[in-house]
């Protein structure tokens, strides 16, 4: 093991993050928007952005004279997987320094900075705090960083690494173990290739932010809605995530949800094809298997979603401009859970003694003097296409690991529950930074099931299976299997290991049966390897993970990073003979 390359890689991580930091410390300042309680978060940035310094002098100074033509296999797994936990360690430094509290009364504990920093950098999205709206709980300065976090992990630590300093075998094999390559890539030369994907990652963050602003965003919210979006993350700004902008007269909700989906699928698709698509060859995209087959995939569970909420009251067509402002001043917001509760009603009939309100949303919705014909939980809208347009930015979110959101969607029916799990865990393209197995591997695996069940029935007939007219090596279908197989597994026997530590949780609804609470776990643990954050029950729109236990938070910080790095590299530093063997 050539651990000279390790020290420097380690080095380099060390200096981007802290650098990282300090680009965070002018948002604490009062021109930026900060107020006074801002101060700690700043010396929290500041005092973290040193540590970082001296850690990768440090790692520099043992690295240095590194050969960098020695930099094989071995080596690259162990450089992706070791500065992702460095990386992680660091960023979780801010979080303890600034005093943080995850809910009034509650300080914040090593375990809680672990996970929200490995949510940040893995870009799942999945948060430990109650209200991030306050400033006296979540300083400016802290609250950009969480921000910064997925800026850092859409493309990874390690392609930036590559794409400044790496040169020749050294670029090649770390980007090969960070990104799963399938087709071919636009440039020989991986350097090269490298920097065609930071430029590309930078192009999307800015063309977004120009976007939200026209939206009516305002430039801090405009740039921490791009870096969720274009990294895939999830964190945002307000406890309602993207459903913020609903009560807000000069944002186009329309507009930004739409723009979301847009670039959330943009994100999600293979970036050695978004190359092409730079040079001027948009074939490579509309020709790509894999692409076509995750629009499909994405199109289809939308227009199920909606057609199912039509029918089943997951969406309900407002019939006049009053009922759908009744029914948003009565919309809860995430994480009230007691704002409203009602009968059915019709449409146009008097507020009924049943409905109950809290003072503020009953004062505004009595004055409309109207009430719809809905379910607490329903999402309320002014035409089909809405509910359209709503469908699928949820599907888009959960199947790219987004995470972001704006309804109650799992409180819909079962029926779209089920699509969304299956999105979920398919997720989105390879070589992007979406979370899941990946459409390749899902569109491989059904290929080479097919072939087999056609053999079983028809052994005289022998088919080649291909994709994009070429044919695919058995050993790769192979390998795609093994990948499907081992994920599930892992997902299987940490929901059994959580479940046993998480029996009888405090985050626990009262009342909530055994299944309810294996559904929670286990919705929750698919959704830490898939890297998408939300998931379903107490961990869905309206909660967060911040009541489950710390050795919990521990397990599911390893699932994030399993998850993003794609099993192997975090699996092989696990093994005593990776560190044995040459």
């Amino acid at each position: 093991m050539n651990t000279r390359i390790l020290f420097s890689f380690l080095g380099i991580v060390s200096m981007l993050i802290g650098l990282a930091m300090l680009i965070c410390i002018p948002w604490g300042l009062e021109a930026f928007g900060g107020v006074e309680a801002d101060a700690r978060g700043m010396l929290a940035l500041l005092k973290s952005a040193g540590l970082c310094g001296i850690v990768g002098l440090c790692f520099s100074f043992f690295g240095r004279g590194a050969d960098a033509s020695r930099l094989y296999r071995r080596e690259g797994f162990a450089g992706v997987a070791l500065c992702w936990v460095l990386a992680i360690l660091l960023s979780a430094v801010p979080y303890q320094l600034a005093g943080l509290e995850t809910e009034p009364g509650r300080a914040l504990g090593f375990c809680d900075a672990i996970f929200e920093s490995a949510s940040g950098l893995t870009t799942t999205g999945a948060t430990i705090f109650d209200d991030l709206e306050d400033p006296e709980l979540m300083p400016r300065s802290i609250l950009f960083w969480r921000s910064m976090t997925h800026f850092l992990g859409g493309l990874g630590v390690m392609c930036c690494f590559v794409a400044f300093l790496g040169q020749g075998a050294r670029g090649k094999a770390v980007l090969k173990v960070e990104h799963f390559v399938s087709g071919n890539v636009p440039f020989t030369k991986m350097r090269t290739l490298a920097f065609s994907l930071v430029a590309i990652y930078v192009t999307l963050c800015f063309v977004s932010i120009i976007w939200f602003l026209i939206c009516g965003m305002s430039f801090y919210d405009a740039i921490y809605y791009s870096f969720s979006a274009i990294a895939l993350g999830g964190f945002t700004p307000y406890n309602n995530s993207v459903g913020q902008f609903d009560s807000d007269p000069n944002v186009s909700t329309a507009m930004v949800e739409g723009g979301l989906v847009f670039f959330m699928i943009i994100a999600g698709t293979n970036y050695w094809l978004l190359s092409w698509l730079a040079l001027g060859k948009p074939g490579k995209l509309f020709r790509d298997y894999e692409w076509r087959a995750f629009v499909i995939l994405l199109f289809g569970a939308s227009i199920i979603t909606t057609l199912v909420g039509l029918r089943t009251g997951d969406f309900v067509i407002a019939k006049s401009p009053k009922d759908q402002v009744a029914a948003t001043c009565a919309k809860p917001t995430m994480g009230e859970f007691d704002v409203l509760t009602t009968s059915k009603l019709n449409v146009g009939e008097p507020l009924a003694d049943e409905l109950t309100l809290s003072s503020t949303v009953a004062h505004e919705v009595l004055n409309n003097e109207t009430a719809l014909a809905i379910e607490t939980d329903a999402t309320v809208c002014n035409s089909r296409f809405e509910a359209f347009r709503k469908s699928m930015f949820h599907v888009v979110s959960l199947a790219t690991g987004a995470g972001l959101c704006s309804e109650r969607y799992e409180s819909w029916s079962a029926t779209t529950i089920i699509v969304m799990l299956i999105v979920i865990f398919i997720g989105g393209c390879s070589a992007s930074t979406a979370g899941g197995i990946k459409v390749f591997r899902a569109a491989l695996t059904f290929k080479v099931l097919t072939r087999e069940a056609e053999r079983r029935y028809n052994p005289s007939v022998v088919r080649v299976t291909t994709i994009d007219g070429e044919d695919v090596a058995k050993e790769t279908a192979d390998v795609a299997i093994r990948y499907i197989a081992v994920f599930t597994t892992l997902i299987i026997i940490t929901t059994f290991v959580v479940a046993v530590i998480e029996s009888h949780g405090s985050w626990q609804r009262e009342g909530q049966t055994p299944i309810e609470t294996i559904f929670d776990l286990g919705t929750g643990t698919l959704a830490m390897f898939a890297n998408t954050g939300l998931a379903f029950g107490n961990f869905g729109s309206q909660g967060n993970y911040s009541c489950v236990s710390d050795l919990t938070k521990l397990i599911y910080s390893w699932a994030m990073i399993v998850g993003r790095l794609e099993i192997w590299p975090v699996l092989a530093i696990c093994s005593v003979r990776f560190w044995r063997n040459r």
